[in-house]
């Protein structure tokens, strides 16, 4: 009798190692799926490089917008899993330094933004996905306006092609959308 209790305690601690096993199998497959940049992190990766942008504001809508040039360079972070632009430029007739990090998540299957200037102490964040028809990625977020308070915004990142590419924000009013301000991206040779 103690052996077949042996053996019955053997074969039940070897099911439930096996079962245990299992779950940490699955557990690793999730993290890795989690972890691993993909497709999206890919196509972050065309803003790679030196750039000269223009940077076009309408503070009036139906006006003129003023322009105002600077350069960037985008550069892949932390494994291809974030893409950090920095900008340095003028904006509003002031010096303006910026830095916008963008990445995907895997688990939520959404683009993330992060940007930050010297023109305030606030950021903005913005989420996404990307149209799979015109291939850009559309975001929303907000962002504080120091007279207006918190003002919510959509964007549009369009790459045309691998030496340029747009990103538009419309500030979102009384349900219209209102083209603020543009920047267009040429990689410089």
């Amino acid at each position: 009798m103690e052996q077949i209790m042996k053996k019955m305690t053997l074969l039940f601690v070897i099911i439930l190692t096996g079962f245990s096993f299992a779950q940490n199998e699955a557990e690793m497959k999730a993290y890795m799926e989690y972890l691993t940049p993909g497709e999206a992190h890919e196509y972050l990766t065309h803003a790679v490089g030196e750039w000269d942008y223009l940077l076009k504001i309408w503070t009036d809508p139906g006006k003129e917008p003023t322009s105002n040039k600077g350069t960037a360079k985008g550069e892949m972070l932390l494994g291809g899993r974030f893409l950090q632009i920095s900008h340095d430029g003028v904006a509003w007739g002031m010096p303006m330094q910026a830095i916008q990090l963008f990445g995907f998540d895997n688990f939520k299957k959404e683009f993330h933004a992060l940007w930050m200037d010297n023109m305030g102490t606030g950021f903005s964040l913005s989420t996404g996905t990307m149209n799979s028809v015109t291939k850009n990625i559309v975001m929303y977020g907000s962002f504080i306006d120091a007279v207006q308070g918190e003002t919510k915004f959509k964007g549009v990142w369009n790459f045309a092609d691998l030496n340029n590419h747009s990103i538009k924000m419309f500030t979102l009013k009384d349900g219209k959308e209102i083209l603020s301000w543009e920047t267009i991206y040429t990689k410089k040779n």
